[in-house]
């Protein structure tokens, strides 16, 4: 129980603020080298607001922990970029300067009322609600039984494949493998679809490992991206008790399932979601993106507003696109998905 606390060490606010300035600065010279080497950087490989190798701030206590952060962000940044050795450089070189002091922030804290959900309680606070960002103390969503796992459900006929158990053409960036018919999260690299989808319902079904032996923040650690901006969660929260807001078929950081559908690891588990783009004019968001989600057959989202960009301790970020891929995210932890398509709305 003591690996999941960070220590004691509490950042000073001006240093916190500090890293994340230097590393939208990187994303900023990202975009500059990407129009003097002729590609954009996707989306998803560096959100504006997210401080560089979270994933592994709480192993990166040391130099030698915060080389390898920064160079497995540095060579995540390479495997999608290939030849665009400048990306590779940029990547590294901030997550080395900011990947130390990003380790000794926040500390996990466990619920006030004995319930054993941990979080954080030194987070911004959510403007909507009177929570912060991955609080502890915020109404845990009640455990459902969804009933046993079902097998592949059968698209519709006017639906796109996105894996069918062997072709993963629709894909970029992908260094996953296909094995026994299902796409295995290898590493870190997130694969996202070559095509962009506004509006969209889409189907998926994936599995956790079962008997994980890794730290539990990757405890089967996955999601579900869209526009390169939100992330529904995809999270062994069968056996974890992580913050309400970051467990499984939650909007990341912002709001929880309604209920708790998860079954145990190493079962076959789905998403079904109709995802309506958010409206533009000017350059503004009018109406924002919403979300309806059934985890395993149980509604968990209805028609939810969804706040921003989604991002790990911070606040939602600014929305100024309404269609961009599909991604899956990779977190290091051998999440299996199979039966994926999408139908466009």
């Amino acid at each position: 129980m003591t690996r999941r606390c960070c220590p004691d060490f509490q950042l000073p606010n001006v240093v916190s603020k500090l890293h994340v300035i230097i590393h939208r600065v990187a994303v900023l010279s990202l975009a500059i080298a990407s129009s003097v080497f002729g590609q954009q950087p996707p989306y998803d490989v560096f959100p504006p607001a997210e401080p560089p190798s979270y994933r592994v701030r709480y192993e990166a206590s040391t130099n030698a922990g915060c080389v390898l952060s920064g160079f497995r962000l540095g060579a995540y940044s390479l495997s999608l970029m290939r030849d665009r050795f400048v990306y590779f450089i940029v990547s590294l070189t901030t997550a080395i300067c900011c990947d130390r002091a990003f380790t000794a922030e926040l500390k996990l804290v466990y619920a006030t009322n004995g319930s054993g959900v941990y979080g954080h309680k030194d987070t911004p606070k959510l403007p909507w609600c009177d929570y912060v960002v991955h609080d502890p103390d915020r109404p845990a969503p009640r455990r459902v039984n969804p009933g046993p796992a079902q097998p592949p459900a059968p698209a519709p006929a006017d639906a796109i494949w996105l894996f069918d158990g062997k072709d993963v053409s629709a894909w970029r960036s992908n260094s996953w493998r296909v094995l026994d018919g299902c796409f295995e999260t290898t590493g870190e690299v997130m694969p996202r679809t070559k095509e962009k989808f506004g509006s969209f319902q889409l189907h998926l079904e994936w599995q956790s490992p079962a008997n994980f032996k890794g730290p539990w923040y990757n405890s089967g650690n996955n999601g579900v991206i869209i526009h390169g901006l939100y992330e529904i969660q995809i999270f062994d929260s069968f056996t974890e008790k992580w913050a309400p807001d970051g467990q499984c078929a939650a909007i990341y950081g912002q709001t929880p399932p309604l209920v708790n559908a998860c079954r145990p690891p190493g079962e076959w588990q789905s998403y079904d979601l109709v995802f309506t783009a958010p409206i533009l004019a000017d350059g503004k968001v009018v109406q924002p993106a919403r979300l309806t989600l059934l985890h395993n057959g149980v509604l968990v989202h209805l028609n939810q507003e969804i706040y921003g960009g989604t991002g790990h301790l911070v606040l939602p970020r600014p929305v100024t696109v309404n269609e961009g891929p599909l991604s899956l995210a990779g977190h290091g932890c051998p999440v299996r998905f199979r039966n994926i398509w999408i139908r466009k709305l």
